[in-house]
């Protein structure tokens, strides 16, 4: 698995990452920052590999990240040299970087090997370096399959630009991954505060970063960590089937089967208060937790329900590692049903399994660890507050004209944007037909809902903005004329996120 790392947040993550994956998975790191102080404290070696893409920072500003034509040629070419190194046809590839509104982690799955970019979308290198780095990989590699990880920043603001940020990388990532993983660092400080009150004094309560950290990456571990499946025939007979690697091909499969809706959220048993029993578990000293026990930390770190919203999902997967012995089969009918009803009703028709339990004899690799995890990826209604919050605060920005010289500074009309291949008019009509009315000076006003009542059958046959990834790339448009505006940068991507929104109050109205 190679590792790719952008920005100080997903540099942070990833190493955290790397400890708890270190044992189990082979990993090669691509280190890649506008900074130089967030990877010189890294112990160098054969594995890890360090672009250095300035010393300057980004500025918390996604179009001056984006316009890093040296950065994102330096991290192409470190990708391809790994993949075309010996291990390459069995090696994955992650990559952090910080983005703005969250973290993203990318993953490139190539046939039966998987690659994983992270990063946060709130700052500038994540966000803007990160969505151009994710673009030129996938026009590289146009059959591999991108899972991005995205950390979303706290919602009383971290940045002046973090909704501009985030709403831009999204509709990047829409266009360029084929699974998005959202962690709500607001989510991440509240289970983290339940954990404090539950397995820390009263006066110990203050929280840190790497705490959040840890959280983040004992969740991706969860999924990430090979698995030795257990197969049940419902009778009580067990088939124990051999070790196999992780396999993004089929996640996505599982999790996210819908290009229009590919973002996912993440939930563990692991607690970061707990995280120093992992040593004595690993050595067999310490007695597991029960799974009566891990389902309950599970659900309490799931994200909370919205008060206006019902909660629904499309499809989801549960990992439950070192499932041996009666103690956990004799529960696991009861475990899926708490989780189940936590989760909501599904779309998904009786025969098929919406939720899908996947079942591991080991933790890791390890024969002698006692540790015990629960891990949930789904997809589903949980999505759309983020969504709602982000649109709302985006459009209240953008409406008012705030801040939007900031990236007209930075970002130039030369550069090549990712495109689907389907559009075939220019962005300005394609603005109007979306309910902006781009004559209109200043706040560019809303109209009618961005007009998408008035979108014709022939309209919609011709703009296709969720098609298929792996086929959408087959061919580049320079889409950016002498006279391109930064408004209809933003046009497009407020057309891009809302769409995605509308996908998911449509599936998720149930």
């Amino acid at each position: 698995m190679l590792l790719v790392e952008v920005g100080q947040c997903g540099i942070q993550v990833g190493q955290t990452l790397v400890q708890l994956l270190s044992s189990d998975v082979q990993l090669d790191e691509i280190l890649v920052d506008t900074e130089r102080k967030t990877w010189l404290s890294i112990e160098q070696s054969d594995r890890r590999v360090v672009v250095d893409a300035g010393a300057t920072g980004r500025g918390n500003n996604w179009a001056h990240g984006y316009s890093d034509d040296l950065g994102a040629e330096k991290t192409l070419e470190a990708v391809r040299k790994c993949f075309e190194s010996g291990a390459s046809s069995d090696r994955n590839l992650m990559l952090t970087h910080r983005q703005g509104f969250t973290d993203i982690s990318l993953i490139i799955y190539r046939m039966v090997s998987d690659a994983i970019f992270g990063c946060s979308i709130a700052g500038g290198t994540g966000s803007g370096l990160g969505s151009r780095i994710t673009e030129e990989v996938r026009e590289a590699y146009p059959k591999h399959f991108i899972w991005n990880c995205v950390i979303s920043p706290f919602a009383s603001g971290e940045t002046a630009l973090q909704h501009y940020n985030s709403l831009l990388s999204l509709s990047s990532l829409q266009m360029s991954s084929d699974m998005i993983s959202i962690f709500s660092n607001d989510v991440l400080m509240g289970s983290i505060a339940k954990q404090h009150s539950l397995y820390k004094s009263k006066g110990d309560s203050k929280i840190s970063i790497s705490e959040l950290n840890q959280q983040i990456a004992l969740t991706l571990a969860g999924v990430l960590l090979p698995t030795c499946p257990i197969l049940s025939n419902g009778d009580g007979d067990l088939q124990y089937l051999p070790m196999r690697d992780f396999s993004g091909l089929d996640l996505i499969a599982q999790v996210a089967p819908m290009p229009a809706c590919k973002i996912v959220s993440l939930a563990s048993s692991e607690n970061v208060i707990n995280s120093e029993m992992r040593v004595g578990l690993n050595k067999g000293l310490t007695p597991p937790v029960s799974w009566d026990d891990l389902a309950s930390d599970l659900l309490r770190n799931m994200a909370p329900a919205s008060t206006s919203l019902k909660r629904s999902h499309i499809s989801s997967r549960i990992y439950a590692r070192n499932a041996l012995g009666p103690e956990f089969w004799s529960r696991s009918d009861k475990l899926l049903s708490k989780v189940k009803s936590k989760l909501g009703p599904s779309i998904v028709p009786s025969p098929a399994k919406d939720l899908e339990l996947v079942a591991s004899s080991k933790f890791g690799k390890s024969l002698k660890s006692n540790n015990r995890s629960l891990t949930l990826i789904s997809n589903g209604s949980d999505t759309i507050p983020t969504l709602q919050h982000l649109l709302q605060r985006s459009t209240d920005m953008y409406e008012s004209g705030a801040y939007l010289h900031w990236y007209d500074r930075h970002y130039r009309y030369h550069h090549e944007a990712c495109r689907p291949s389907k559009v075939k008019e220019p962005v300005s009509k394609r603005a109007s037909k979306s309910g902006w009315d781009s004559s209109l000076p200043g706040d560019m006003k809303r109209v009618s809902e961005r007009g998408r009542a008035s979108l014709s059958n022939e309209d919609e046959e011709e703009v296709d903005l969720f098609p298929w990834p792996c086929t959408r790339r087959t061919e580049k448009k320079i889409w950016m004329e002498a006279d391109w505006d930064v408004k209809q940068l933003f046009e497009e991507a407020f057309y891009t996120v809302e769409g995605v929104l509308d996908s998911y109050n449509e599936f998720c109205a149930i």
